[in-house]
C-alpha cells in the first residue's frame, strides 16, 4: 500500500509538471532506496530542463531586442522617404538606407542560425584561421564614418599579428556588435 501511495504522489506531481509547474520535484526519502535514487535523477533532469527553458526565454528576448533596432530604423526611413521625398533620387536614397537596416537584421538572423549550427556540431567544419588584426581593421573601416559623425575617434592598434581558429563571420559579428554599441552609447 505504501508503494501505491508513493506512486500516486509521484503521479500527481508529474501531472503538475506536465501542466507547467516547472518548480515541482519528485519526493524522495533515502538515497539508498532505488525509488529515491530514480527520483533524485529525475529531479536533476528537471533542474536542467528548467534552467534551459529560462535561458531560452532570455535568448528570445535578446533576439527581439537585437532585431528591433535595425527593423525600426528601416521602417522609419521608409516612412520618412514616402512622406518627405520630392524626387525619385531622394526616394531611392531612403530605400537604400532602409535596405541597409534590413540587411543588418538579416545578418543577426544568419549569425543566430550559424550559432545553432555550431552548437549542433555542423558548422565547425567551416572554421578556419582568422587573422584578428585584419578583421579588426575591417570592422574599423565599417564603423569609422559613423564614429566620425559623432566626433569619436576609432583606431585599431595591433602591435602584432594574431591568428585564431574560428568562424570569421561570427567573430566579425561579435566585434561589430561591441563597436556598434560603443559608438552608439559613447558620449
Amino acid at each position: 500500500m505504501r508503494a501505491q501511495e508513493r506512486v500516486e504522489e509521484v503521479n500527481q506531481r508529474v501531472q503538475r509538471i506536465i501542466a507547467g509547474d516547472l518548480r515541482e520535484r519528485l519526493p524522495y526519502r533515502s538515497v539508498d532506496e532505488p525509488f529515491s535514487k530514480l527520483a533524485i535523477i529525475v529531479n536533476g533532469m528537471l533542474d536542467e530542463m528548467e534552467t534551459l527553458i529560462h535561458a531560452l526565454a532570455g535568448v528570445g528576448n535578446d533576439i527581439a531586442h537585437d532585431l528591433r533596432t535595425p527593423l525600426t530604423c528601416a521602417r522609419l526611413t521608409l516612412e520618412r522617404g514616402r512622406t518627405n521625398a520630392t524626387t525619385l533620387a531622394q526616394l531611392q536614397a531612403a530605400v537604400d538606407r532602409a535596405t541597409t537596416g534590413i540587411d543588418q537584421a538579416l545578418t543577426i538572423v544568419t549569425a543566430l542560425l550559424r550559432l545553432a549550427e555550431i552548437e549542433n556540431g555542423r558548422r565547425s567544419a567551416g572554421f578556419g584561421c582568422v587573422e584578428l588584426h585584419e578583421m579588426l581593421r575591417e570592422v574599423r573601416d565599417i564603423y569609422e564614418p559613423i564614429a566620425e559623425n559623432k566626433n569619436i575617434a576609432l583606431h585599431v592598434r595591433a602591435t602584432r599579428q594574431l591568428t585564431v581558429r574560428g568562424d570569421r563571420d561570427l567573430l566579425i559579428e561579435a566585434v561589430a556588435n561591441l563597436v556598434d554599441n560603443a559608438v552608439k552609447f559613447t558620449p
